[in-house]
């Protein structure tokens, strides 16, 4: 399910029916007890009735008739005193003609002497004994019934009065009980799950106006969504966003004055191609066509050379590619560089030197660290004196490998360090043939290499670049 009201609901409701569940029966248990209690005290109230007015009128018999045994008068005066009582319309009796209870005749009793004899029972009483006990609480089923029988017993008359309770009666009670909270119960779990529906939707309010604000964001329109009304829930989220954005708006940026610049670092030699070739098409004799030639050869080495790193930089730009990283010795690297640069630094008598550090190695794309290695001493050796000297030395420090390329050029003043490896930035000391782009794809490459490069003077003179490398 992906709707979180949806899920908020699967989680809550079951919450509910439990707790809703374990209350009910928490109250049920309750009132089912209490409502025992109350039963069980009526009864042990009417048997206590019962046995009163029978010793009452047992006393009063025999200040009449001066009787000794009472058990002999005891038929006679329990059916003189409770005709009627318990029987409706019982000749003799009270006038029960009156609407009365459907639970009336599940109330009986009994009266037993202590040889167990049976002295009276009451109209819908068993004929067998409700309880063997002559005292106290007992449960006893007699035929199909089940009674909850109360026994109280007078020594001095020598009798045992049972009161019994028909169990349905209490089944009845614990069930219009049931009918009657679990109705309200249900109706009200009802209600509280519309309730928790209606409730969540407006709960999820800031996410839908979250949505609607980050649907009207383009790339036109990227700056920050406001957090002031954010709720604490969603602030990480739109923290996210918003750096997210600025990311993206930052890329965009880069992308535009990227391509800006591009146009105008190739409409440049374009130009002077286009301008070399008509010199060419008009040239009056052979010296001034190969001498316009030549210009455009180099221009148009010089545009592949652009357009080269033009690529480089955007395919860089893309990130790291993950399934070419490798544990790299950077002396191995070091080694095939100045073997491809050699070349051009002896046409101008420039010396190479290599310092290696047997632990100099860094995970890394290997073709990525070709690339930055090249760029660094090849604008070594590109903007050095003739009869300079270059230096690449590698050194391992902690967990950290230091890679310096060192020249005994120029040097590059304090105010361009930062703005050298900016995109198409060239000093004035340099000359026409470099594209501005070689040390921006160095510091991209250290960047996705998780590096650090900065550019200090040498001493004595020269530029140095340090490059800095996690080893692991």
């Amino acid at each position: 399910m992906n709707s979180i009201r949806g899920r908020l609901l699967l989680y809550l409701v079951p919450a509910l029916l439990v707790i809703y569940s374990l209350t009910a029966w928490r109250v049920l248990t309750v009132t089912a007890h209490e409502a025992e209690e109350v039963f069980d005290a009526e009864l042990a109230h009417f048997a206590r009735i019962v046995l009163n007015l029978t010793h009452h009128e047992l006393q009063e018999e025999q200040k009449k008739t001066d009787i000794d045994n009472s058990q002999s008068v005891l038929p006679a005066i329990t059916g003189h005193l409770f005709q009627g009582v318990l029987k409706p319309n019982a000749p003799g009796g009270t006038d029960n003609s009156a609407p009365g209870h459907p639970y009336e005749l599940k109330l009986v009793f009994q009266i037993w002497t202590t040889s167990n004899q049976e002295v009276f029972r009451s109209d819908g009483a068993p004929t067998k004994r409700l309880s063997e006990n002559n005292s106290g609480f007992t449960n006893n089923s007699i035929g199909q019934r089940g009674w909850r029988v109360f026994s109280i017993s007078d020594d001095a008359l020598g009798i045992t009065i049972q009161v019994g309770e028909d169990n349905a009666v209490r089944e009845e009670l614990v069930a219009q009980i049931i009918s009657n909270m679990f109705s309200p119960l249900l109706l009200g779990l009802g209600l509280i799950v519309g309730l928790v529906w209606i409730l969540v939707g407006w709960g999820l309010t800031p996410t839908r106006k979250l949505t609607t604000v980050v649907t009207q964001r383009d790339r036109d329109h990227l700056e920050p969504i406001k957090t002031s009304d954010t709720p604490s829930e969603l602030l990480p989220l739109v923290q996210s966003l918003n750096a997210l954005l600025s990311r993206l708006k930052r890329a965009l940026d880069n992308e535009r004055r990227f391509t800006s610049d591009a146009a105008h670092e190739i409409r440049t030699p374009l130009a002077g191609l286009k301008l070399q070739a008509r010199v060419a098409l008009g040239a009056a004799d052979d010296t001034t066509r190969r001498t316009a030639l030549r210009s455009i050869d180099q221009a148009v080495d010089r545009t592949m050379r652009l357009v080269e790193q033009l690529l480089t930089m955007a395919r860089y730009d893309s990130g790291l590619p993950r399934t070419t990283i490798q544990q790299v010795d950077l002396n191995n690297v070091a080694a095939d560089v100045i073997a491809q640069i050699e070349p051009s630094a002896r046409s101008r008598n420039i010396e190479l030197t290599l310092l290696r550090d047997a632990k100099a190695s860094a995970p890394g794309d290997l073709g990525m660290l070709q690339v930055m290695l090249r760029n660094l001493v090849d604008n070594a050796v590109r903007y050095n004196h003739a009869n300079g000297s270059v230096e690449i030395r590698l050194r391992q420090k902690g967990r950290e490998v230091i890679l310096e390329v060192s020249d005994t050029g120029p040097g590059i003043a304090e105010q361009h360090r930062t703005a050298v490896f900016d995109r198409f930035r060239r000093l004035a000391h340099q000359d026409g043939n470099g594209t501005g782009l070689g040390l921006s794809i160095t510091a991209r490459i250290v960047e996705l290499h998780g590096g650090r490069i900065s550019v200090t003077e040498r001493p004595g003179g020269g530029a140095q670049f340090t490059v800095t490398l996690p080893r692991d």
